[in-house]
């Protein structure tokens, strides 16, 4: 459990926290937001519309040439969010489930069934 459990959770929260603590600019341009200004919960809009990137923190104000590229506005939130808490939730409902233990029903026994109709 701890394996396939607790260390992909753990993984996946340290990643979170890198990626909000990166900068994010506009590919080709010298816009640059800092980490700690910006969260990934409600990203910059580009201003000359082209794309945006997110970048290791404390890239400084080098031209952002290279990065991740950011999701448009409303689907960034989703994906950096909403998935891995979907995929914490099928988790942690699949291992609920292991350990969940079904009482089986006894047989009764039926109502018409007699020892006559054997005979």
């Amino acid at each position: 459990m701890l394996i396939f459990v607790a260390l992909p959770a753990v993984g996946i929260i340290r990643c979170i926290s890198e990626a909000e603590s990166g900068d994010i600019c506009e590919q080709d341009t010298k816009n640059v937001y800092k980490g700690s200004e910006t969260t990934l919960l409600w990203p910059p809009v580009a201003k000359d519309g082209k794309q945006m990137r997110l970048r290791k923190a404390g890239s400084g104000d080098a031209p952002c040439l290279s990065g991740v590229e950011l999701f448009p506005r409303s689907l960034t939130p989703v994906a950096f969010y909403g998935l891995p808490i979907a995929a914490g939730a099928v988790g942690t409902a699949a291992v609920i489930s292991l350990f969940w233990r079904r009482r089986p029903k006894s047989p009764g026994v039926s109502s018409q069934t007699t020892n006559a109709e054997f005979t």
